[in-house]
């Protein structure tokens, strides 16, 4: 599936945005693709040893340039701005 698949289907609160991936009783998953850790989860990482929500925080660093520029990189009409608006917040990310 391509970028932003996940974004589409569901409304997330400003907090989850504000973080780059949706907590539940079960899963930590990223906004912005597939990738999810389950809550209980401790994942290799590094040649650390993390929690799930240490290996979500940084799989949204590495992999999407953290949790502003994985939002700002979905399309404009995913975001309900203009291409010159999506433009100027990249400028400030």
């Amino acid at each position: 599936m391509k970028e932003g698949w996940f974004i589409m289907k569901n409304a997330f609160n400003l907090i989850e945005y504000k973080n780059g991936y949706s907590a539940s009783d079960e899963t930590f998953q990223c906004l912005y693709c597939e990738q999810q850790y389950m809550v209980d989860e401790i994942v290799a990482l590094d040649e650390k040893l993390v929690t799930a929500r240490h290996a979500i925080k940084k799989h949204l660093i590495d992999q999407h340039g953290g949790p502003l520029l994985g939002l700002l990189s979905q399309t404009k009409e995913q975001l309900g701005v203009t291409q010159t608006q999506k433009d100027i917040l990249v400028l400030f990310a």
